[in-house]
């Protein structure tokens, strides 16, 4: 048998089911908007009420459709804000699941020094597999925390490849 064979041999031996056994990964549920909070704290993001989404409204903005919002700025590369929706949140990292589809303006996330990400109260999911076993079969994108990157002497520096402020809106039903 060559090695080719054998690799192909156990990849089609493996389990039709995921093994899910590292419980920080797929933790118990419990109060998951809390979890959620702490872990986007620790990679820089924030959770915001609606007085500060509004707040923020009144600055340049540059919305996905999918938000309900209207820009106000010229163009996404004009705006202090970018307004996105996110598909889920994953409470035992902090991460957020944006879709990657038409009419949806991706850019909205990614341009703007400041990027605001409105998730539903009941898309946040307790762990990645929770949160895998209900995305659909778009391309989606994991935001986890704020633009970052140590790539020059191992200097941690925000905001270069992307927004350096990272604020979430939970809306509830």
């Amino acid at each position: 048998m060559t090695d080719r064979e054998a690799i192909l041999g156990a990849i089609q031996d493996r389990p039709s089911e995921p093994v899910r056994a590292n419980p920080a990964f797929n933790p118990q549920p419990g109060d998951l908007r809390e979890q959620f909070r702490t872990n986007l704290e620790k990679l820089g993001g924030r959770l915001i009420d609606q007085a500060e989404f509004e707040t923020h409204l009144t600055r340049g903005t540059w919305a996905d459709p999918a938000s309900g919002q209207v820009s106000t700025a010229k163009g996404v590369w004009e705006a202090e804000v970018g307004i996105s929706v996110a598909l889920a949140a994953v409470a035992s990292t902090g991460s957020l699941i944006l879709a990657n589809t038409p009419g949806t303006y991706r850019l909205s996330s990614l341009a703007p020094p400041t990027s605001i990400v409105i998730v539903d109260a009941s898309a946040i999911h307790a762990g990645l597999a929770e949160a895998f076993d209900n995305l659909p079969s778009d391309t989606v994108v994991f935001v986890t925390g704020t633009s970052r990157t140590a790539d020059i002497e191992g200097v941690m520096v925000r905001g270069v490849h992307g927004p350096g402020v990272l604020l979430v809106f939970v809306r509830d039903p």
